[in-house]
């Protein structure tokens, strides 16, 4: 296989591009499920591109600065454009290590592994690639792509480069756009957890700790609403901005879906979220 720089990474076609992905991952037995599932597959992985492309255009002049001065490790003539490839290749693949080497959703009980599974998986393809420069620097993206905040996510860290921050901030901002709540119930559903679970606790669920812990979607969604912007999480001032943004019309959402999806339950449902709002605050 044809030794590529970082940068190529970035300029190669959406199709170019993922081909060298799979020829570098060698037709591992987990793609069939990354590029069929509907989730956390393929399209969520280019989705999350998308997201860092946007990032990327809208980094303040000290935040350029320092992206370009990262990519010199990789190619001291062109740190902006590896820094890039780096990027588009860590946002792509973060989420790969959701899936069994036969391609199948792990169950819920391995799915607290995956950021470490997708880590490997990702390191092993860039020193294949001969990208091994880039290899740490994915690992510590990937293992720690689900980190929020100490309470939610204590067994994750805020990555170390602005090149993981800004892989790891165009994911999280998916936890605020518009199809979040839809995502969040069809992954509760496919590892059959239902949207409410009548019997959870306003304590259950603020000690709920993300891919450790079963919960239902409610508990998922609500752990999002109110819970303050932090630039560990979110590692550009624009994605910290695009955060806010998106959460603003989150609650209004989540009572809409409520009286569409549950009619009967709306008021009891209600009331767990607002026992909820009520005990965060």
């Amino acid at each position: 296989m044809q030794k590529r720089k970082l940068k190529d990474y970035n300029t190669f076609s959406r199709a170019d591009f993922e081909n060298a992905i799979v020829l570098g991952l060698n037709n591992a037995g987990w793609l069939p499920g990354f590029f069929t599932d509907e989730v956390h597959g393929v399209e969520h992985g280019r989705d999350v591109v998308k997201t860092s492309r946007l990032l990327v255009e809208n980094l303040t002049e000290e935040e350029t600065a320092r992206l370009v001065e990262e990519g010199k490790q990789f190619d001291p003539q062109d740190g902006y454009e590896s820094s890039l490839g780096a990027i588009r290749i860590m946002a792509f693949l973060h989420d790969c290590g959701r899936f069994s080497e036969t391609g199948e959703l792990w169950p819920m009980e391995q799915q607290s592994d995956h950021p470490a599974i997708g880590a490997e998986r990702t390191k092993d393809l860039c020193v294949h690639l001969g990208l091994t420069t880039l290899a740490p620097i994915s690992f510590d993206g990937i293992s720690n792509h689900e980190y929020q905040n100490p309470r939610i996510t204590p067994q994750y860290q805020s990555a170390k480069t602005l090149i993981a921050k800004i892989a790891t901030s165009a994911d999280q901002l998916g936890w605020f756009r518009d199809d979040f709540i839809e995502r969040t119930i069809a992954f509760n559903q496919s590892m059959g957890r239902p949207f409410f679970d009548p019997n959870a606790s306003t304590e259950q669920r603020l000690a709920w700790i993300s891919n450790t812990q079963a919960a239902d979607a409610l508990t998922v969604i609500l752990s999002q609403v109110d819970y303050p912007i932090n630039p560990e999480r979110f590692g550009t001032a624009y994605s910290r901005d695009l955060a806010k943004q998106y959460q603003k019309p989150l609650k209004q959402r989540l009572v809409e879906t409520i009286q569409k999806l549950e009619p009967e339950r709306a008021p009891q449902i209600l009331d767990a979220m607002r026992a909820y709002e009520k005990a965060v605050k």
